[in-house]
């Protein structure tokens, strides 16, 4: 679909981004109606998406970017999401509007990047969402002073049930149409570093290199990525205007705006954010943590659920798959009693729908197999299967971190090797796309139900369990082996947020299970 705008005779982008787990994905799928894979994890987006939105007279282009903390990239990941903000990487030149979607509960973390955003230039929308989390949590925020002291619209949304989804989309419009709040812009810098800004994009002005405030930010605090972009002239004249403005003894200029970033965010949020009652979901979460994450049995349940979770795949999808071979073979008779005996007759019954039927006898087990696990995503928990696995994770030079895009193997390999972009570290990123392929995905769980039925029928979901648990231990030998042979080192620290319990959404995992069958019949087709 080549989407323009009627107003303006040319494509309008809008830029989605966020922090990871901030309900980004939620908010892309509802403006364009696209279905992308939504997790209660960070890493969820590991590449651009792009999907339209139709609305009265415009007509946009949405561009899902994958999360990041900051504009200062410490994974491809981010630098994807960077350069296509900055730098206008991909497209010719930057978006036209950034909105930038926050987490209610985590405002103050979520500010950073806003702070970054605000002197880039673009046009500036801010969603704050999971609003009802917020309430749930006994917080009070007032999203219109906030959008009063930022300068931008800021819209409080319930991704998931699709609230303030018309407020967002008349934020858009009003932002490119030049009728939102656009008056003044929260001030982030001092005068002097204000100042000191401008001089840097004069300098660069005058060598014909026009660059925009948030540039200005990166090369003041001596960004590589920034630097290089100049020529070496330019950069030489840049890096000497530089040290000639101290921050302080002892200070760099980093150092320097991450603290004027701090400072105005905590100036910002005074009077914006109210406590109203105890912060009841955490201790809701701290509660089940205290059991589910244990130090000492946390691990041993965590394995306790894999296991009743392959059982019940087995005791569960028996019934339906004895009803799908059942009528396949019902009708494979009608075929052969309506046909005269012969090739077309044999190639029909025996060839085309006994061979079908063999496939999709074990869709049942693959659909109760995934939806477990997308319940366990949706609820929170695999991210804290991933803080459980980081003692296993390092017997291979690993972390914890690296359990996810794993995790997502058993799903399907290709994403899980597309997830492993968002490790910081290039050598854990290669270690763990060496280690994933040994994870049991999707399109061999038919294989596995096929020879556990034939040999093992009384203790399938035990013997399955068993091969997922060997490619596991498989997987933890031969990274061990690699991570002291060709990728020695050390693996990177584990940081890792964990999100607050939700309940799963019930319709997105049914459409998911709805896309993984429509894909699986077509394979069989």
């Amino acid at each position: 679909m080549n989407a323009t705008a009627e107003t303006s005779g040319r494509e309008l982008v809008i830029a989605l981004t966020g922090n990871p787990n901030s309900g980004k994905t939620t908010i892309f799928n509802r403006l364009t109606g696209s279905h992308q894979r939504v997790g209660n994890w960070g890493g969820v987006t590991v590449e651009r998406l792009d999907g339209w939105l139709r609305h009265n007279r415009w007509a946009f282009r949405i561009t899902d970017l994958p999360g990041m903390y900051s504009l200062s990239a410490g994974s491809p990941d981010e630098a994807i999401a960077r350069d296509f903000i900055v730098h206008g990487v991909g497209r010719e030149g930057r978006p036209d509007l950034v909105v930038q979607v926050i987490d209610g509960g985590s405002l103050e973390r979520s500010l950073l990047l806003t702070m970054q955003l605000l002197v880039q230039e673009i046009p500036l929308v801010i969603v704050l969402n999971m609003h009802d989390e917020v309430q749930r949590r006994g917080l009070m925020l007032d999203p219109k002073r906030l959008s009063e002291r930022l300068g931008v619209p800021v819209i409080p949304t319930v991704g998931n049930r699709g609230e303030g989804m018309d407020d967002l989309i008349a934020a858009i419009e009003s932002s490119l149409d030049g009728k939102s709040l656009k008056t003044h812009r929260y001030s982030v810098f001092d005068p002097a570093t204000e100042e000191l800004l401008e001089d840097i994009q004069h300098l660069c002005a005058s060598s014909g290199k026009a660059v925009t405030r948030g540039y200005a930010v990166g090369l003041l605090t001596g960004e590589p990525d920034a630097l290089e972009r100049l020529d070496p002239n330019l950069q030489e004249k840049v890096k000497q205007i530089v040290q000639e403005h101290s921050p302080g003894i002892g200070a760099t200029w980093a150092d320097a705006i991450t603290h004027a970033r701090y400072a105005a965010i905590s100036k910002l949020l005074a009077g914006v954010v109210g406590v109203v009652s105890s912060d009841r979901l955490e201790t809701q979460t701290a509660h089940i943590d205290a059991v589910l994450i244990h130090r000492i049995w946390g691990l041993p349940l965590f394995l306790v659920l894999m296991l009743l979770l392959f059982e019940l795949t087995f005791a569960a999808g028996a019934y339906p798959m004895a009803w799908i071979d059942s009528g396949m073979s019902q009708l494979a008779g009608l075929v052969r009693s309506a046909l005269p005996m012969g090739f077309l007759s044999e190639l029909i019954a025996d060839g085309i729908i006994s061979g079908a039927g063999f496939v999709l006898v074990f869709l049942p087990n693959v659909l109760i197999l995934l939806m477990g696990i997308y319940i366990l995503e949706d609820s929170g928990y695999m991210a804290r299967a991933a803080f459980l696995m980081d003692r296993v994770m390092r017997l291979m030079g690993l972390h914890g971190r690296s359990f996810i895009p794993m995790m997502m193997g058993f799903g399907c390999t290709v994403p899980a090797m597309l997830a492993s972009r968002t490790l910081e570290s290039r050598r854990d990123r290669i270690l763990t796309m060496l280690v994933t392929p040994l994870m049991s995905c999707s399109a061999r769980l038919p294989i596995y139900v096929m020879v556990t039925a034939a040999f093992f029928p009384r203790n399938g979901g035990l013997v399955i369990f068993g091969l997922y648990f060997l490619g596991l231990i498989a997987a933890v030998l031969l990274g061990r082996l690699f991570g002291r042979t060709v990728l020695r080192g050390q693996a990177a620290p584990f940081i890792m947020e964990l999100p607050p319990y939700r309940w799963p959404t019930l319709n997105t995992t049914l459409f998911r299970l709805k896309f993984l069958t429509m894909v699986f019949l077509k394979r069989i087709g």
